[in-house]
């Protein structure tokens, strides 16, 4: 992924972000840049490990 992610423009991207509430839930803004790198888009199902 590392060779994607350079191509793409995003390796290596450092950005602020915010993590807030919604609802209950807590929610991270992802750049757009990065989101559609990795094709996250509104309602799209991730698996998220921690």
């Amino acid at each position: 992924m590392t060779e994607a992610a350079k191509k793409a423009g995003v390796f290596g991207i450092a950005k602020k972000t915010r993590v807030s509430y919604t609802g209950k839930s807590l929610m991270v803004r992802i750049p757009k840049q990065i989101a559609e790198f990795a094709d996250l888009k509104k309602g799209k199902r991730s698996r998220n490990i921690s």
